[in-house]
């Protein structure tokens, strides 16, 4: 549920479920996945970790014929996090997308 994947993200972030030593390991940069313009994603262990703009994007997401999903943090812009179910294909990713900007947008406003 979108309650339990807010649990896991926050257990991760507040050092409750890993060690702070662990959950940098889990999400720092392995092996380069795809590069657009200036913006690079990476894979960590189990994680997407992107920069987009100067501010680090964590996530995953996925999906198969009629859902979608996606959990993203975003640990250096007010640790805002987005997770989104979606019976439709690619209704997860568009959302992500659309509140991303936004959290992007309001983050540069105030930097």
């Amino acid at each position: 549920t979108v309650d339990d994947l807010l649990r896991f993200t926050l257990a991760l972030r507040e050092n409750k479920l890993l060690t702070a030593k662990s959950v940098e390991l889990l999400t720092s940069s392995k092996i380069l996945a795809r590069k657009y313009d200036a913006n690079q994603t990476y894979w960590g262990y189990g994680f997407e970790l992107e920069n987009i703009n100067g501010m680090r994007v964590i996530g995953h997401g996925g999906g198969d014929f009629g859902v979608s999903s996606g959990v993203r943090w975003y640990p250096d812009s007010g640790n805002y996090t987005i997770i989104v179910l979606s019976n439709y294909d690619r209704g997860g990713i568009i959302t992500i997308y659309k509140l991303e900007e936004m959290i992007l947008q309001q983050a540069a406003a105030t930097m």
